[in-house]
């Protein structure tokens, strides 16, 4: 019989002391036998840390950190990696919970995978999600990878898919880390997440590893209930100018089809959109279109496609002007 494998649960918080301790207590009810569960603390200014300090009193499962400082969720998922023990690793997300059978469910899509697939790769398994809005709406946001019969999708139509909105039938859906899992080794032969990117990390993440070869395998059942939490970082201003830093450091991409200037424009119109200025995005888009037409059309079927998931996400950030 082989040894069950110690998997490491990584939680990073921020101001979350309204909705810590139940991601905690998600945790902790898995069913998986042998876990860890490392938090680490984003300098949190409200009753977190006190909050976390005293979970870690009563359950021998966890351990805590603190940063000194606010040094965003990459280099805090990195602390994570840093100090994790397991050979799988699974992020939480501070103001989530997950089904008790999510950590069992995933590492044996990996496992079963790599059998499967004689696959020595590199594996990443998502799984769908239950999400949250704050205006009440509820949506399941599929992931890609869902076939279990298939190869998954992995290398460099990955990437394209992410960077280039290109077409993929097993590419239909969202790659985050708060339904994440992984082997350590897989973290650590990318270096973990980039650090300079305090929003979109876990996309460049998933670009590198693409880039790598890595295959994105996904379980279709909803693992994770995602709160959209509207929080002081979360502004379109950050994310459009993660969004552009991504494309900018992986523009070798988008610069093998010559589409870089139609992704950045067409990076800008969204933002144009999701800002609700009307007139500039029309006005945007007609340009994008006359200079573009092909990928225009595209992008705008996968628009349509993702539409209410758009929206929803314009729902819990604040404006850039402000």
């Amino acid at each position: 019989m082989e040894p069950i494998s110690l998997v490491t649960i990584g939680i990073t918080s921020f101001n979350a002391e309204d909705t810590i301790t139940a991601a905690v207590e998600s945790a902790l009810a898995q069913t998986w036998a042998s876990i860890e569960i490392l938090i680490v603390d984003d300098c949190s200014v409200d009753k977190t840390y006190s909050i976390l300090a005293d979970l870690n009193k009563k359950y021998k499962e966890i351990k805590i950190y603190k940063n000194n400082e606010n040094m965003g969720v990459a280099y805090t998922r990195n602390k994570i990696l840093n100090n994790a023990n397991g050979e799988f690793v699974v992020f939480f997300d501070d103001d989530d919970a997950s089904v008790p059978e999510r950590v069992g469910l995933q590492i044996n899509r990996i496992i079963n995978y790599e059998r499967m697939q004689d696959c020595q790769g590199l594996v990443i398994c998502h799984s769908s999600r239950n999400i949250f809005y704050p205006n009440g709406e509820q949506i399941v946001a599929r992931t890609n990878g869902e076939g279990v019969e298939i190869v998954a999708p992995h290398g460099k139509s990955v990437a394209e898919n992410i960077l280039l909105g290109s077409s993929h039938k097993d590419l239909q859906g969202g790659m985050p880390t708060c339904s994440q899992m992984a082997r350590l080794s897989t973290y650590k032969l990318l270096d973990g997440f980039d650090d300079d990117f305090r929003r979109s990390e876990d996309t460049e993440f998933n670009v590198r590893l693409a880039k790598k070869g890595g295959h994105f395998v996904g379980i279709a059942r909803p693992l994770v209930f995602q709160t959209m939490t509207k929080t002081s970082e979360k502004t379109l201003k950050e994310e459009q100018k993660y969004t552009l830093m991504l494309l900018q450091k992986h523009r070798d991409i988008p610069d093998m089809y010559g589409l870089y200037d139609f992704c950045y424009d067409w990076i800008v119109a969204k933002h144009l959109w999701l800002q609700k200025k009307k007139v500039m995005f029309v006005l945007e888009i007609m340009k994008i279109i006359i200079r573009y037409p092909a990928p225009s059309l595209r992008r705008l079927y996968v628009s349509i496609h993702n539409y209410r998931l758009n929206n929803n996400f314009s729902q819990f950030h604040t404006n850039s002007d402000n």
